[in-house]
């Protein structure tokens, strides 16, 4: 299965880790963790790479790769693996998300997990377009506060309806880990493409 890795323009990532195409990395750390220097990092798409980059590498203008691994790994539940050994295979076009397509994917991740009917209706007339005032937004969170998905996808629309690009990007990426750690069995993936079709 193809995995996908980002780096900065000059093929570094975390701490400035220096990388070469078609070069194998190991992992030497000695932690048991998926965020440590025991594992090395990449993506099952090149979607959810976009996603989550605000949040893990932030990244300005990424390079994106396929990959190869072997080795022990972790998955932390389709946000991104981890890999003992990985070496860059071939360079590809990145995917940018927009705005919009971030706060569509925070809530339709986040409608998997909350049952709260005041984030329900707003949710479904934010996708519809029917209602994307920052006020709603706002009353949605509100309403739902006690999850924490739902609070940052009504914090993503917030910042978007502010045009606060960076923090609606922000917030989606939150709003995917919040609502992953809730309940495990949502398909990430399947969500970040129907939103961006």
């Amino acid at each position: 299965m193809k995995r996908y890795k980002l780096t900065t323009q000059d093929l570094t990532t975390y701490k400035g880790f220096p990388w070469e195409v078609f070069e194998w990395v190991k992992a030497t750390g000695a932690a048991r963790g998926l965020c440590s220097d025991a594992y090395l990092h990449c993506y099952d798409s090149l979607e959810v790479a976009a996603l989550m980059n605000p949040i893990h590498a932030n990244f300005n203008n990424p390079r994106a790769w396929i990959v190869e691994t072997r080795g022990r790994s972790l998955n932390d539940n389709g946000l991104k693996r981890g890999y003992k050994e990985m070496r860059l295979i071939r360079e590809v076009e990145p995917i940018a998300l927009t705005t919009e397509q971030r706060v569509k994917i925070a809530i339709l991740i986040t409608l998997e997990v909350c049952v709260a009917k005041n984030f329900i209706t707003w949710a479904k007339d934010w996708l519809s377009g029917k209602d994307r005032s920052k006020a709603a937004a706002r009353a949605a969170r509100a309403a739902a506060r006690v999850m924490v998905a739902a609070d940052a996808a009504g914090r993503a629309a917030e910042a978007a309806a502010d045009a606060d690009w960076e923090a609606a990007a922000d917030w989606a990426a939150e709003a995917a880990f919040a609502a992953k750690a809730e309940a495990k069995h949502i398909d990430i993936q399947s969500i970040v493409r129907e939103a961006i079709k």
